[in-house]
């Protein structure tokens, strides 16, 4: 478990003073000194749910699994007015999370609702996915993973993309990490079967 969501926050926009208000000075310092030297990167949507919960001062530091996106779940589902996503840039095949960060920043610093800028989030991560299957010319795409246990986000993806693309989400089994293991013994189930067939079939040859 990611157990701070602030250092996803600090991650994305160091310098922002929303989020180094957050750390002390001895942990900025530290924290700086590793993001300049650090190499590592990540496609978990989960860090992203984390440094916006973040962002948004709904939660810096998780006591159980998942706390901040639920929150930030949570906060989304107030809303009851009308509005429009961020702007979702994709540039060379990534999707720029730096550039949704700094949109939101700039809400947050005039005053907009929490509950408005997490909505607004939610509808943004429906457009990354238009975008990206325009740009990979899809036409079915599947959702995984343990965000698509949001309600709002499953039921926003429905109503804004189900009439261009077909949809595949999970019924019978989790979209969470457990569902790995499933997978890990479909891989060992289609691997085993391949080195039976191939043993038999060299047999008959001999």
């Amino acid at each position: 478990m990611a157990r701070e969501p602030r250092l996803s926050a600090f991650s994305l926009c160091p310098e922002e003073e929303i989020v180094k208000e957050k750390f002390s000075a001895t942990e900025l310092n530290i924290y700086h000194q590793l993001l300049n030297r650090a190499s590592q990167t990540t496609s978990s949507m989960g860090r992203f749910f984390d440094a916006v919960a973040a962002t948004l001062g709904i939660c810096d530091v998780q006591s159980y699994e998942g706390e901040a996106a639920m929150k930030l779940q949570a906060a989304a589902e107030k809303f009851s007015g009308t509005t429009e996503a961020y702007e979702v840039l994709l540039e060379n095949g990534q999707i720029q999370t730096a550039h949704l960060t700094q949109q939101i920043l700039i809400d947050v610093k005039k005053g907009f609702a929490v509950e408005e800028v997490a909505f607004k989030f939610h509808l943004s991560l429906v457009e990354m996915v238009r975008i990206t299957a325009d740009y990979l010319k899809c036409e079915k795409i599947a959702f995984s993973g343990g965000v698509f246990q949001n309600a709002l986000l499953v039921d926003l993806m429905i109503q804004q993309l189900g009439q261009d693309y077909t949809l595949h989400f999970h019924k019978q089994l989790s979209p969470n990490d457990e569902n790995i293991s499933f997978g890990q013994l479909m891989l060992y189930q289609l691997t085993l079967e391949n080195t039976l067939t191939y043993v038999s079939s060299h047999s008959r040859k001999d």
